[in-house]
């Protein structure tokens, strides 16, 4: 089977190690990257890297609606097609976006729940709380703005987070994938 390399777009074989073209390594996954110290010096905690089960990927092909662009995918061909992603645990009270800060991963909810809360002046409103199947970050995913809103896990949560570079390709070639994706960015502004 030929996947498309997300780095360069070129055809490649599904068990290519290294694209032939732009030498993106198929070999590694990223990890999230290291928080800043706190205020205080001590690094912040950062959630915990959980290895992908086929569970989680059909939970994510039915939210992102790609299980009928890419119906079967194994969990190998998963991972190649969104090296720079990853499922991660965090644990509840955890803040997995902050309101403000720039970013242009998006994120599926698999278990638990988050919520969703935005700071008007020095007052917090919750303003969704979000479960199993949501997406979250499509706002500056699709803006390239600011974090509109501070993300935290309601309980112990596993959340996918899916790179901006793993997703351009699919954007550009899945109109289907853009329009629900940015209807549901309308929806949240409104």
């Amino acid at each position: 089977m030929l996947i498309r390399c997300p780095g360069c777009l070129e055809e490649i074989p599904d068990d290519a190690p290294v694209c032939p073209k732009c030498g993106r390594d198929f070999s590694k996954l990223s990890r999230v990257p290291e928080p800043p110290p706190t205020p205080r010096g001590r690094p912040r905690p950062e959630p915990s890297s959980l290895p992908l089960d086929n569970e989680t990927i059909d939970l994510v092909f039915r939210s992102l609606k790609l299980d009928t662009f890419l119906p079967g995918l194994s969990s190998d061909q998963f991972r190649k097609l969104f090296p720079g992603s990853g499922l991660y645990l965090y644990p509840q009270e955890m803040i997995v976006l902050r309101q403000g800060r720039t970013g242009r991963d998006l994120y599926v909810l698999c278990a638990g729940s988050v919520r969703v809360q935005r700071l008007f002046g020095t007052a917090a409103a919750v303003i969704a709380v979000l479960g199993p199947g949501d997406i979250f970050g499509e706002m500056a995913f699709l803006d390239d703005c600011p974090r509109t809103a501070t993300v935290i896990a309601g309980t112990e949560s596993k959340v996918f987070k899916l790179a901006f570079e793993d997703l351009q390709y699919f954007l550009k070639s899945n109109p289907i994938l853009a329009q629900h994706l940015r209807g549901l960015a309308e929806k949240r502004r409104s």
